[in-house]
């Protein structure tokens, strides 16, 4: 991660060490940044870099909760990124999600086709 200024006193690499250590397959900020010699806010500020980058994922788990874990190869279902999820809470019911996938791209391509009628007639 490049930054301007003062170089960080933790590395990426060290950041993602964080989760290879956990004993847990998703870890929150304040976790991680008890690991580190960094604050909450600097955790926050380099875990959603480090998401921004491909190396993390993350999942909102409440009106201001997330959790973080290490990114996978998505191709290899036994390490899906939700998997950790699922197998901690199992909050993410197959059928459910499913269902909500759906749902999500029959309003999106409702939306789509919503906007290019509107468009088409010039409004």
């Amino acid at each position: 991660m490049s930054q301007s200024g003062r170089q960080p006193r933790v590395d990426d690499d060290e950041i993602v060490a964080v989760f290879d250590a956990a004993e847990t397959p998703v870890l929150t900020t304040s976790d991680v940044a008890e690991q580190l010699p960094i604050s909450r806010r600097t955790a926050l500020t380099r875990l959603k870099a480090l998401h921004e980058e491909g190396r993390l994922e993350s999942m909102d788990v409440g009106a201001k909760a997330k959790v973080w874990w290490a990114a996978t190869d998505e191709d290899d279902e036994s390490t899906a990124p939700a998997k950790p999820l699922r197998d901690l809470v199992g909050m993410l019911d197959e059928d459910e999600a499913a269902a909500a996938r759906e749902r999500s791209q029959e309003w999106r391509e409702s939306f789509d086709r919503e906007l290019d009628a509107s468009n088409a007639s010039g409004s």
